[in-house]
């Protein structure tokens, strides 16, 4: 991101486990920005939870709605956006995401998670 261009959206990744909804909803809070969870946006749109959706339609099913809505969320403004812990490794998602915002990776020990 270059110097002194206004962040439009803080998107938070990391692993399963390391906090990613909890931080983006408390930055939200704080920033008076927008909270998206992705995982929660692609439940809505397929009308199931995540597990079903890969136990009946598979991975890439869920990886074609995750872009979906990842599309969909990198067109908002003032948004932290919490991400599934996969979303970030597809290319198509990367550029979708580092061009709408700020990504920020959370880590943690494995005792922690």
């Amino acid at each position: 991101m270059e110097m002194g261009k206004q962040v439009k959206n803080i998107i938070i990744a990391g692993f399963s486990g390391t906090g990613k909804s909890l931080v983006a909803k408390e930055v939200a809070q704080r920033l008076n920005w927008d909270f998206i969870d992705t995982d929660d946006e692609i439940v809505k749109l397929a009308g199931k939870p995540i597990h079903q959706i890969f136990q009946q339609e598979g991975e890439a099913k869920f990886r074609e709605l995750e872009h979906c809505i990842i599309e969909k969320v990198c067109q908002q403004e003032q948004a932290v956006i919490g991400i599934g812990g996969g979303a970030i490794v597809d290319p198509q998602n990367y550029e979708l995401l580092i061009q709408s915002g700020l990504i920020v990776c959370l880590e943690a020990r494995p005792e922690t998670i």
